[in-house]
């Protein structure tokens, strides 16, 4: 167990080897610590227990399988993916069928996928297929995913309140190969030994994801935390207002620290990164300069239109003067 900040979030994971995950299933709505002393289908040593599939009433969404080769009682929606274990491997996969899950040593439900060969999945897409609900795909909330590292081994986290899009970029920069989202929320809950160590598990809960032996050293991040970008900027201050992302250019964070040197007073950046759905809800060009971490809007002690004349000595391509703030890229030269 590791209990680690990935940009200033806390997140709580573990890895093991695909043939130490199982699945404990109990007949009734429980909550994890009842599971954990007992009340389940499950018998063995077990180093680490979290809440599993999702649940609507007392019935499990997608495929429940344990190693014993017990399919448990659950709703199948065809499309839907889940993790399986066959022959000491681990995949996701999208289930349309339960023969393949018959064959498996273990099968979890979930979803979405978050990634897939380390590339994240188009979450728009699964929302205007309707396979995704709007309200879950902004809502920032407490998380339970599982994926598979590059080496294939199995990679489960507790996260604090995350959106699904934050979820992400925490794969990606852990390395991982595939992410798949499991039950969160106020179900969320870890455990290891007899002690709860992540979330709450106020809710009852159908099933719980069983780490028999963990592997001794986790993942660290491959990406960087949020850092300082220049004497006077911080790469916290560019992050995304959905979903917490960053992403700043290089000749951004230089050319802003010229204009603060010659402001010689603090600058606000009231937008930096905005990931699709964010520019999309403020109303951004779909071709906006905020989508590739290349343009701010800053706001300081003297007037925009004075600001403008700034950026224009220290080289900003895009200015625009606003009311209340200046807009300014390095893109090409524009004026508007």
């Amino acid at each position: 167990m590791a209990r680690r900040y990935w940009r200033n979030t806390l997140i709580d994971a573990a890895r093991c080897l695909p043939s130490q995950i199982d699945l404990a299933v109990s007949g009734t709505l429980q909550r994890l610590p009842e599971l954990r002393n007992g009340y389940l289908e499950w018998v063995g040593p077990a180093a680490r227990f979290a809440n599993a599939n999702f649940f609507g009433g007392a019935l499990a969404e997608g495929l429940m399988k344990d190693s014993g080769g017990t399919m448990h009682h659950s709703k199948l929606v065809p499309g839907r993916p889940c993790l399986i274990v066959e022959r000491g491997v681990a995949t996701i996969y999208a289930v349309e069928s339960l023969e393949r899950a018959r064959a498996a040593s273990v099968a979890i439900g979930g979803g979405p996928v978050l990634l897939r060969d380390g590339q994240p999945t188009a979450l728009a897409n699964l929302v205007s297929l309707g396979q995704l609900q709007d309200t879950q795909y902004l809502a920032r909330r407490p998380r339970n995913v599982i994926g598979i590292t590059r080496e294939g081994h199995i990679w489960q986290a507790g996260i604090s309140p995350m959106t699904l899009a934050e979820c992400q970029q925490m794969g990606v920069d852990f390395g991982l190969r595939d992410l798949m989202n499991l039950d969160g929320g106020d179900s969320m809950g870890v455990w290891e030994g007899s002690a709860l160590t992540f979330g709450k598990a106020e809710r009852r809960i159908v099933s719980a994801l069983v780490m028999r032996q963990l592997l001794a050293e986790p993942l660290v991040p491959h990406g960087k935390p949020y850092h300082r970008l220049s004497t006077n900027f911080h790469e916290s201050e560019f992050a995304c207002k959905h979903c917490g992302v960053v992403m700043v250019a290089d000749m951004l964070a230089s050319k802003l620290q010229q204009l603060r040197d010659i402001v010689g007073s603090p600058v606000t950046i009231t937008s930096g990164y905005r990931c699709e759905v964010h520019n999309r809800n403020v109303g951004g060009a779909p071709t906006s300069y905020h989508l590739k971490g290349e343009a701010a809007d800053i706001s300081c002690r003297l007037r925009p239109s004075e600001v403008a004349r700034i950026a224009e000595s220290v080289g900003f391509g895009g200015i625009k003067v606003y009311d209340t703030f200046a807009h300014v890229d390095i893109g090409p030269y524009r004026r508007w």
